[in-house]
């Protein structure tokens, strides 16, 4: 059983003991069959009635008696304590796998565990007044296909003396503030902006804060700040649903949207701490047709959406986003007139094809559309996996409007995706719209015949680099298209395995640790370039390499 393995086996286990009581035997069993079955693993590998506890003593020492021989995984958890990092995210568990065999005694398995810290401080409105009940955040940086974003990890509310305190967060770098107003009721919430420590509007110039194990960083304090109010202005308009349906209880049919998302046009502007839902500022009462206002927006260039979620289909069970945008320009003027009226989307279809001719087996082949521009990536999964016939054809409908690319998923071993062409030209790197009206059909191209690269990492002290990151990075040009990157983790003896790469001059780079697809982003990248490993592949080509491993320090 492979560390992998372990740890899929092991989130299975915390779905299954965190189960709802009374929840069905039979719900559960189709859950793990699923998984099961997703990972490749023979019916029965995780079995609910194989589970044996034990609870360390006083010297954190456990056992673990008269195991049947086999293979099984260890799990060790302990509120306020944290395993390695997956993909980034702090792990409450940490998982081991460990081999028992017949008449041979299994070596002790020492497990470690990083302890949570504390981050104290106090928060103050721009009158130097304490504020109770304001939500404070610790934040950290992640990546979502390169862009930056912070992503809040914990928070707590300030006591009546606007005193914080955010315990058992995981050790990491960390951006402390006030993300959004939530609490008080009494709070002039329209004056105030987004906070960070100590004391910074835009989360890129605030003070990191770097939490060890166990650490306690007190005294982090800061003020609120405050809109500047000539700096600000109102977009209104009319946004209507014409696809909205009877409330399934009262009979209500709500046609006028009260929530809405407004999103910069450049993404480099964007990043999930900010709460770019905001809400009508008119009351239901004051608006027969739909009219809306929303206060307090910088200059920018932005996109206003108003979105539908459906309910369920009755056959399917599946739901959508129906979505509508307006582009709305501010300089230094209020915006007006804007109409909104959510509408069902587009279809898209087209064709896998294989170049050369070869017997690929098409219908295992699972496509996933991606945001390329301001729409949320949620707009876009909701759509869910797109499956391919035996011929290679594939549809999907109700597409919001906006500009995508696809994920290619369930190629053979050796496979990879050489384009995607949309009426003659291609689209693989830039994306393609997807209008009103059907996109003309998309003609995704799979080669057979591509490269494997494999090679060993070692620590600077010529140790295994087990768990490593290894990214197979393509040349400039390509950068943004986050098909042509290559991502795989080194085994317990540092080995690791890339299949399938295409024809092509690329850098090959492995980490220690580093956040998911940070490697996609330019500023990031750059300080790592001279690091990799210039390697050109060949069709069909088998190559062995020595890399050197970029450390934690």
């Amino acid at each position: 059983m492979t560390l992998e393995t372990a740890a899929a086996l092991d989130t299975l286990q915390q779905i299954v003991s965190s189960a709802p009581r009374g929840i069905s035997h039979s719900y559960l069993d189709s859950i793990i069959a699923t998984r099961e079955q997703a990972l490749g693993l023979a019916p029965g590998t995780f079995a609910q009635t194989s589970q044996t506890t034990a609870v360390t003593d006083a010297a954190g020492y456990f056992s673990f008696k008269n195991q049947a021989p086999g293979v099984y995984a260890i799990r060790a958890g302990l509120d306020g304590y944290f395993g390695p990092a997956i993909n980034g995210a702090p792990a409450t568990t940490i998982t081991k796998s460990v081999t028992v065999e017949a008449q041979k005694t299994v070596p002790p398995i020492d497990i470690s565990m990083a302890k949570g810290g504390i981050i104290t401080g106090r928060i103050r409105d721009p009158n130097g007044q304490a504020i109770a009940g304001m939500t404070v955040a610790a934040t950290r940086l992640t990546y979502s296909n390169g862009r930056p974003q912070w992503v809040v990890v914990a928070s707590k509310a300030t006591d009546d003396r606007g005193e914080f305190r955010i315990f058992w967060v995981s050790p990491g770098e960390y951006f402390v503030g006030a993300p959004f107003p939530a609490g008080a009721s009494a709070v002039p919430l329209d004056s105030w902006t987004r906070t960070f420590f100590p004391g910074v509007t835009d989360p890129t110039t605030a003070t990191p804060l770097v939490l060890k194990d166990g650490a306690d960083i007190s005294r982090i304090d800061f003020t609120v700040q405050k809109i500047a109010a000539t700096s600000t202005y109102t977009i209104s308009g009319t946004a209507t649903n014409p696809l909205a349906v009877p409330n399934a209880t009262t009979g209500f049919i709500d046609r006028y949207p009260n929530t809405f998302l407004l999103s910069p046009r450049e993404l480099a502007n964007q990043d999930s701490v900010t709460q770019q839902f905001v809400q009508n500022a008119i009351p239901l009462a004051a608006r027969p047709n739909g009219e809306f206002e929303i206060h307090n927006v910088p200059p920018g260039d932005y996109d206003l959406y108003t979105y539908y979620l459906s309910p369920p289909a009755p056959d399917s069970g599946t739901t959508r986003d129906y979505v509508d945008r307006a582009r709305v320009t501010i300089r230094d003027a209020d915006v007006k007139g804007i109409n909104l009226q959510i509408q069902k989307g587009a279809e898209i279809r087209g064709k896998v094809v294989s170049q050369p001719a070869t017997s690929l087996p098409l219908e295992k082949i699972r496509l996933n559309l991606h945001s390329q521009d301001s729409m949320p990536e949620a707009f876009a999964a909701i759509v869910g996996t797109i499956l391919v016939d035996a011929a290679g054809n594939f549809s999907a409908s109700d597409i919001p409007s906006g500009r995508y690319s696809l994920q290619v998923t369930g190629l053979s071993e050796t496979a990879y995706v050489a384009d995607i062409r949309q009426s003659g030209t291609s689209s693989y790197d830039t994306g393609f719209v997807v209008g009103s009206s059907s996109a003309l059909p998309l003609e995704i191209a799979v080669n057979a015949n591509g490269g494997t690269i494999e090679g060993n990492i070692q620590t600077s002290d010529r140790k295994p680099a087990a768990g490593a990151t290894v990214v197979l990075v393509p040349p400039a040009g390509q950068r943004q298209n986050a098909m042509r990157y290559k991502t795989t983790k080194t085994d317990a003896k540092g080995n690791f395995s890339m299949n399938g790469v295409p024809p092509g001059e690329f850098t090959l780079l492995a980490w220690e640790t580093v956040l998911p697809t940070a490697w996609m982003n330019a500023a990031f990248l750059d300080k790592y370039q001279n690091r990799g490993q210039q390697i050109a592949v060949t069709p069909g080509t088998r190559m062995n390499v020595q890399l050197d491993l970029i450390e934690d320090h």
